[in-house]
């Protein structure tokens, strides 16, 4: 194969494969959204108590809250927060708040052509989180996707390049911020 013939074969590869995971987010997406939402319309309702509800008949410790005004009882090593800062009221007062009681890492996704990464370091600095670690999201977070998709959109997460031209169309950043360094 000849250097031309390979460089072509690469520039084709690119957008084919771009194509081919944003279909495949795509058609997953709309597949639960018909099953859960069109054809259930109760979802359409109270969707957060009746999270709260099927997590606690699950034996879960859940409560139901406002994540502009939720703090814990208790001091948390870690919290979790998806699909969510983007309620926040106040981004850097929720960071901020989040900070006050977690005492080492906030993991959450970040669409970043919703936000700009270097405004939310700057707010999860100001918080007191000092370090803030970035990998591409490619999977739904509502559903599994059958094996071969999910390790094609996996490989994808870890391709370099093609994942941050990737998240430039579509997709999110799993995010984690720490305070005091990585334990």
């Amino acid at each position: 194969m000849s250097d031309s013939t390979s460089h072509r074969g690469r520039r084709i590869a690119v957008p084919i494969l771009i194509v081919v995971a944003s279909l495949l987010a795509v058609l997953s997406a709309t597949s639960v959204w018909v099953r859960t939402q069109a054809l259930d319309t109760d979802n359409w309702v109270d969707a957060s108590s009746e999270m709260v509800a099927a997590a606690q008949r699950r034996g879960r410790n859940v409560v139901l809250g406002d994540l502009n005004e939720y703090a814990p009882p208790q001091p948390v090593a870690a919290t979790t927060c998806f699909r969510a800062i983007y309620y926040a009221r106040d981004r850097r007062a929720f960071f901020e708040r989040v900070a006050g009681y977690t005492e080492k890492k906030l993991v959450f996704d970040l669409n970043p052509r919703q936000y700009g990464v270097d405004d939310v370091r700057a707010d999860l600095r100001a918080a007191g989180f000092d370090e803030l670690v970035l990998r591409p999201f490619f999977s739904p977070q509502r559903h599994a996707l059958p094996g071969p998709a999910a390790s094609l959109l996996h490989g994808l997460e870890r391709s370099g390049p093609l994942a941050r031209l990737l998240l430039k169309a579509r997709f999110s950043y799993l995010c984690a911020a720490f305070r005091g360094g990585r334990n």
